[in-house]
């Protein structure tokens, strides 16, 4: 078992009525797994909400819990809210990107690729 399956359950439970903790971005990555695990759609709504409005995570790493979960309305507002910053992979931001891409099936790189495309392309000359 985890180490940190104990408390991470612990903090499952809490982020349900009537208690209703505040998320971080510590915790919610986990509480959003399990929540989709055990079909809590009120604690997956809750960590939706929190990832659209108050995350710091990158816009890649919402995708990819999107992804991950089946949200997929906060897929479609996260792609269409992408810009080029979001696909820039340099210094600090390269082990989780690569770490949130190695995660995602070849579905989800498709849908970035896309957008990728979109952001990117260039008007023949």
């Amino acid at each position: 078992m985890n180490d940190n399956a104990v408390p991470l359950f612990e903090r499952l439970i809490a982020t349900m009525e009537p208690t209703n903790a505040a998320l971080d971005d510590d915790c919610v990555e986990g509480v959003l797994m399990l929540a989709n695990q055990f079909l809590l759609d009120c604690v997956k709504n809750r960590c939706a909400k929190f990832l659209l409005a108050n995350s710091r995570k990158s816009a890649i790493t919402k995708f990819r819990l999107a992804h991950q979960c089946g949200i997929t309305a906060m897929k479609k507002q996260l792609l269409d809210a992408m810009n080029r910053s979001d696909f820039d992979i340099a210094g600090p931001n390269y082990m989780i990107a690569l770490f949130d891409y190695n995660k995602m099936d070849r579905y989800a790189i498709n849908e970035l690729d896309e957008r990728h495309k979109q952001l990117f392309a260039t008007s023949p000359q």
